[in-house]
């Protein structure tokens, strides 16, 4: 995964939290949510000015500003590192339990195996946020502060009201039977079995809502930034190429002719090119064909066919993608620009 670990770790945490996140991926609850930055935006750089897909520098593509920890605990519930009440779970879907002063405990790998399976294709998802406006580690920890001290803070004694009243509440369906009436809400321990509910999508909140207009023009992170980079190394090209000779192998030449009326220019003795010269030619033409490659088969494409962007639109589309912003160079390139360089 490209993710840092600069968010809090969840083994330094008490068992009830970590109990907790797994009781929210039961649950299916939209509260597993993540924010992702988006490092290869073109804005975001180290503390030496480097940058992510630019540039070489050892930094993951994509950082964690909230939810590591919800991420930590996540693989090592799938990977068996602790336990939890085995009374979450029907006793139909439990294989294998270790006793504990609580009672009995079951492990991911506890389980029987079509229920890991369900646990996984159906609960193993987070809904994501992505941020594409940091501009370093420091925006990053930023963001993280206002996420996490912004708004009303909350007491022990508010934790405290909200756990009792969902405790009493469990206690009165048992006491009173209702879990068994047709239609009534089970008690809070089989609330958790949903292994068989509907798969929770991942979320781009980036992305238009489910009920907006599809915008074939909100281009994603990644796209703007292959799209820049592309630009980049064109430029570059076309400035290499100003300074080489016009032959790529030695040759003569020819001189200029006329030919029944008609002028023909020709050509001067050109040296050929360096190994140097050549190379570098090479490694840019052979960059820009990838960055290329890469924009004309994104997933965007397939994304704004399936919402009915064709033909015109969709060339429509492809153009604008040229000027948007952040697909375009901080300092593009024009002509004059090239022969001074030249």
């Amino acid at each position: 995964m490209l993710l840092h670990d600069e968010g809090h770790g969840v083994f330094g945490r008490v068992r009830a939290t970590r109990d907790g996140a797994v009781d929210g991926l039961l649950l299916a609850e939209d509260g597993r949510l993540l924010l992702l930055v988006d490092r290869a935006n073109g804005l975001w750089r180290t503390d030496g000015g480097r940058r992510p897909l630019y540039d070489e520098v050892d930094v993951a593509m994509w950082g964690c500003a909230d939810g590591q920890q919800r991420i930590t605990t996540t693989m090592a519930r799938f990977d068996g590192d602790f336990a939890v009440p085995a009374s979450w779970f029907g006793p139909e879907f439990v294989e294998t339990t270790e006793e504990t002063p609580d009672g009995p405990y079951v492990r991911f790998t506890g389980l029987a195996q079509p229920v890991r399976l369900k646990f996984d294709l159906n609960l193993a998802s987070f809904q994501v946020s992505e941020d594409r406006t940091c501009t370093s580690l420091a925006d990053e920890a930023r963001t993280y502060l206002l996420i996490n001290t912004s708004g009303t803070a909350q007491t022990t004694a508010d934790l405290g009201n909200a756990r009792s009243v969902a405790e009493r509440a469990a206690g009165q369906l048992t006491a009173h039977g209702r879990a068994d009436e047709p239609g009534a809400a089970p008690p809070t321990s089989h609330r958790r079995r949903v292994l068989s509910a509907p798969r929770t999508n991942i979320h781009d909140m980036t992305t238009p809502a489910p009920d907006a207009p599809f915008d074939p023009h909100a281009f994603p992170g990644d796209l703007l930034a292959k799209q820049c980079e592309a630009a980049e190394l064109y430029a570059a090209l076309h400035v290499h190429q100003k300074t080489l000779p016009w032959s790529r192998e030695p040759h003569k030449g020819w001189p200029a002719e006329s030919e029944r009326g008609r002028e023909h220019r020709g050509r001067p003795a050109s040296p050929g090119w360096t190994n140097n010269e050549a190379a570098e030619y090479d490694g840019l033409f052979e960059a820009l064909r990838k960055a290329t490659a890469a924009v004309n088969a994104h997933d965007w494409w397939e994304t704004c066919d399936r919402h009915g962007i064709k033909g015109d639109a969709l060339v429509a589309a492809r153009m604008a993608l040229k000027h948007a912003d952040g697909a375009v160079p901080a300092l593009p390139l024009r002509q004059g620009d090239v022969d001074a360089t030249a």
